[in-house]
């Protein structure tokens, strides 16, 4: 089975938000992406994200998007036991 690292980045994102003092609604603004966007991907309620997405997302973070890519949108292969969890 196949995952990603969705749920770290709901972490991350929520970490830098806060670290950063921002508003769910001033990290829209900054990205361009709605609020709601930004709160589901806190939740890690989505599942995909889009190249556009991505792109957004990596440079608020200050990150290349292939780096950002690799660390949380590539799939990587779980074990059995670990393909039990919710899906990441």
């Amino acid at each position: 089975m196949y995952k990603r690292h969705l749920d770290l980045l709901a972490e991350d994102m929520k970490r830098f938000r806060r670290l950063h003092g921002y508003t769910l609604e001033d990290v829209g603004k900054i990205t361009g992406l709605a609020k709601n966007s930004v709160y589901s991907i806190e939740r890690n309620a989505r599942t995909v994200l889009s190249v556009e997405t991505i792109e957004v997302i990596s440079k608020l973070f200050g990150m290349e998007p292939s780096v950002f890519y690799d660390k949380y949108v590539a799939l990587y292969k779980v074990t059995d036991e670990e393909g039990t969890k919710k899906d990441q």
